[in-house]
């Protein structure tokens, strides 16, 4: 750690404990990912990238609706990178792990073991999945869009057909009586790159779904 962190995180220890002696509400597991990506901010750039995931979930919790005016630079790159010319599931199946529960808490153990605070929700499948269920409670009207998504095509992009993403978001559904579950909603638009370079964009607007990974079992769960 460096020095501001140093400094940070006694700060963050008392404020997460305090959290946790309280009942779990979503506002104060919203703090926790919050307090997290604090200790993050005050970190070296070139470790930043090692904590994508509380990055990307804090900046989607702390917007009303992500846009280009309030997406970060980092975000806009997350969006570029599967911006890919190959099929729908190639699509559902980056998003599935961009918004990976597992990454999300290992990266949560690795700041709360350098700021020495107990945070037992991390070892416990049933107490992460409350936790994640909080989180997802937050974020379901909360939907990341790009107005445009033909900016997100580089410049350098070869001619072909390519699959843009133009909205993403959380949904519940119900599949049965007994069990109700969130999804993750892509809105994708197909882009044509000419030869030329010149880009047509298709009226058809796709809309794919995938299952948000809550739900792993408890031997997936204890690896890292």
């Amino acid at each position: 750690m460096n020095n501001l962190q140093i400094l940070m995180a006694e700060r963050i220890k008392k404020r997460v404990e305090k959290i946790l002696t309280s009942s779990d509400t979503i506002d104060n597991c919203v703090m926790i990912i919050s307090y997290a990506y604090q200790w993050v901010e005050a970190a070296d750039p070139k470790y930043k990238s090692d904590f994508s995931s509380i990055i990307f979930y804090r900046n989607w919790l702390f917007h009303i609706q992500l846009t280009e005016g309030n997406i970060p630079k980092k975000l806009k790159e997350i969006f570029r990178q599967f911006s890919i010319p190959e099929s729908e599931q190639n699509t559902v199946d980056f998003v599935a792990k961009l918004l990976s529960t597992k990454k999300l808490r290992n990266e949560l153990k690795i700041i709360f073991k350098n700021i020495q605070c107990d945070f037992p929700i991390l070892d416990s499948l049933s107490q992460w999945k409350r936790f994640m269920g909080y989180i997802c409670s937050e974020l379901l009207n909360k939907p990341l869009e790009i107005s445009e998504c033909r900016e997100l095509l580089i410049n350098s992009r070869s001619a072909g057909d390519y699959i843009l993403p133009k909205r993403l978001c959380l949904v519940k559904t119900e599949k049965d009586s007994a069990s109700r579950d969130i999804e993750f909603e892509i809105q994708l638009h197909k882009l044509i790159v000419s030869i030329g370079g010149e880009i047509e964009e298709k009226e058809s607007v796709v809309k794919v779904r995938g299952q948000l990974p809550l739900d792993e079992n408890y031997n997936d769960f204890l690896k890292v």
